[in-house]
């Protein structure tokens, strides 16, 4: 069964005054209820809770005063954004099932699995349509995602989707913003394995991401053997998701790898380990594992079986993965030979 995960942005469900746009709802339902009717199993990640709550609230949206604000913002959003989907489904006598997720719930090997096998199990039900959202009532700044793009990208490897699609205001990337320039041209096609653009910082208005997020989650779900669409919200009523015609850019999937390195791959780090050029040069070869001799530096401490990251001499993560013994062993073998590997290649993913 093909696995689909759609993520919808907040502008893009959002009118300026902070409502619900029906019609997009619509459009987006519609398109749901027909690809499960053709046997595709659909997985939906919306944004707009804290928007609409801003409305409720009566202030304006793109202002987001404190993260109190936000917190209460979102708890009455939510309900309201998760009707608006459930009232479209009920023409068609399905159910809509609505889960909350932070960062925090994927910390763990065995939560990461409760998860996945509960969307998993919602995914497949013929009369259920599964509505993911971070669960910003109880995040915190360090259980927070960046944005719904990356939380989409997390769930599109976990459910091992084989595409996911990013609604935006935007046609696509573009090799130059085309808000500043007339010339900009629209990329139909990127392949992470060539140059890829770089897109400005700008953020959108009223939520959290941009086109450069766009892009990154994009890139690093490619690697895990999913393709990526990032079309304009006004394309989702006429565009079928799932064939090879398209509007906006598709980043092509470049590989795959398996279903726990994909979870590794999202993982937080606890600690990190910085390594020498040598070791650098051996974990890029991807079947190497990484000895003691080959770092240099130890960043925190941490146990056993907990994730960490390994920097190169320029701080930059190359890799992540699960510890074969705590800090205080690795410090006593620290750039000896003939002492146990750290990481093992078969618990870790190099980027």
């Amino acid at each position: 069964m093909k696995r689909i995960v759609v993520k919808i942005g907040t502008q893009c469900l959002i009118d300026r005054l902070g409502y619900v746009r029906q019609d997009v709802i619509a459009d987006v339902m519609n398109q749901v209820i027909c690809l499960k009717k053709r046997g595709f199993a659909v997985l939906l990640v919306t944004s707009g809770a804290v928007a609409t709550g801003k409305a409720l609230l009566k202030r304006a949206p793109q202002f987001l005063n404190s993260r109190l604000e936000s917190k209460v913002a979102f708890s009455l959003g939510m309900p309201r954004l998760f009707n608006a989907y459930q009232e479209r489904a009920d023409q068609d006598g399905l159910l809509c099932a609505q889960v909350l997720l932070t960062k925090n719930d994927f910390k763990t090997r065995d939560r990461y699995l409760q998860i996945m096998h509960l969307l998993e199990g919602l995914i497949f039900e013929e009369n259920i349509i599964p509505i993911v959202n971070e669960n910003d009532a109880v995040s915190s700044p360090e259980s927070a995602f960046i944005d719904n793009d990356e939380l989409a990208g997390l769930l599109a490897a976990q459910v091992r989707a084989h595409r996911l699609i990013i609604f935006t205001t935007v046609n696509g990337v573009y090799d130059k913003n085309p808000n500043d320039h007339s010339d900009a041209t629209l990329i139909r096609e990127i392949n992470p394995e060539d140059i890829v653009p770089t897109m400005d910082a700008q953020k959108s208005q009223m939520g959290r991401g941009g086109m450069q997020s766009k892009l990154n989650t994009a890139l690093k779900v490619s690697k895990l053997g999913i393709e990526t669409v990032i079309s304009h919200i006004d394309q989702c009523g006429t565009m079928c998701w799932f064939d090879e015609q398209h509007e906006g850019t598709k980043v092509t999937a470049a590989r795959n790898v398996s279903a726990y390195k994909k979870w590794l791959s999202f993982c937080q780090g606890v600690a990190g380990v910085y390594v020498n050029t040598g070791a650098v040069k051996a974990l890029q070869g991807k079947t190497a594992s990484l000895l003691p001799i080959g770092i240099t530096e130890i960043c925190g401490e941490f146990k056993k079986g907990e994730v960490i990251y390994v920097f190169n001499e320029e701080h930059k993560i190359i890799a992540i993965g699960q510890a074969t013994y705590d800090s205080s062993h690795l410090q006593a073998y620290l750039g000896q030979s003939q002492q146990p590997e750290l990481l093992h290649c078969n618990n870790m993913y190099v980027y």
